[in-house]
């Protein structure tokens, strides 16, 4: 055998395993970009989008400001994610991001725990006039919110809370190079930063929306938002469950029991006609809880449209 042959095949073997993860993640890529709803009828124009901000971005390392909806817009920086899906299909998560546009009004109060850089936010507050009250542990991505409620002119309506959340006072762990990825870590490392249970946060205040969205400590969050659940002024809750709080010893399955128990049932939105159905849990993105569903019915049918991709829903 010739020296050092062994070790030129394992290359080439890590070289090909990691080409077909690049390929995998573009053609997952692809497909999001190219079948979603609001690109259905303008695969150019999507493409054109895609093209300008790889340029922009990936190859150039810049910033740009996006057009987002109706008068709202976004800073896009390379490493935010979650903006960056914005360019591609103007809302990353379309169905729930328009549930909530469709929701709520000047008169609401919204919750966004894990606002990451605010394109939640900026829907509330810039959009429906709502108050938001929004909670992220991460110094970098509190900057990125921060530039994102300025440039909107919304630090009225937002206030913004450097803390985790959890099931009870204290501090945790935050890991610091995932993006919208991070999430609680139990080793130490990461950041530390102070922890508070959601009813504490809002003390008599109760949003009409709540959304959770933190890597899988979603249960502890609802743990500590007893008093909140409770409260029928709170109509919905969008939850991400994905399988990611087996990381901390959590069944989704149990959450969801958990939900039930305070009168919410799960549905999905198709915010064209504007109707929700009603689902069990995939257990892989978000899961949109609604009680008192006459009240919200009736708001959603009776909501004023938002523009986005020059479509208006």
């Amino acid at each position: 055998m010739v020296a050092g042959a062994g070790k030129f095949r394992t290359s080439k073997l890590h070289k090909l395993y990691y080409a077909r993860g690049t390929y995998w993640k573009l053609f997952r890529l692809y497909n999001r970009i190219f079948c979603h709803p609001l690109n259905a009828n303008s695969h150019w124009s999507a493409l054109n989008r895609f093209l300008k901000w790889k340029i922009v971005g990936s190859i150039a390392g810049m910033s740009t400001i996006v057009p987002y909806v109706d008068e709202t817009k976004l800073v896009v920086t390379p490493d935010s994610s979650a903006a960056i899906l914005t360019i591609y299909i103007g809302l990353a998560e379309f169905e729930d991001m328009s549930f909530m546009l469709h929701l709520l009004t000047d008169e609401d109060l919204f919750g966004d725990v894990g606002a990451n850089v605010g394109v939640y936010c900026v829907l509330a507050s810039g959009v429906r006039g709502a108050r938001s009250v929004v909670m992220e542990p991460v110094a970098t991505t509190i900057e990125e919110l921060r530039l994102n409620v300025a440039i909107n002119e919304i630090g009225a309506l937002v206030e913004i809370f450097e803390i985790a959340i959890g099931a009870e006072p204290g501090e945790l762990y935050i890991s610091t190079d995932e993006g919208c990825s991070n999430h609680v870590v139990q080793n130490g490392s990461g950041c530390r930063v102070p922890v508070l249970p959601l009813d504490e946060v809002f003390a008599a205040r109760t949003p009409t929306l709540i959304k959770i969205d933190v890597e899988g400590f979603e249960t502890n969050v609802i743990k500590g938002a007893q008093r909140l659940l409770n409260d029928t002024a709170l109509k919905a809750v969008l939850i991400e469950m994905n399988g990611s709080g087996k990381r901390f010893g959590f069944d989704e399955r149990t959450l969801d029991n958990e939900m039930h128990g305070f009168g919410f049932n799960s549905f999905e939105y198709d915010p064209f006609s504007r109707k929700l159905m009603p689902t069990d849990p995939r257990y892989l993105l978000n899961t949109l809880y609604v009680r008192d569903l006459a009240y919200v019915e009736h708001r959603l049918k009776a909501a004023k449209p938002f523009r986005v991709l020059d479509h208006q829903l």
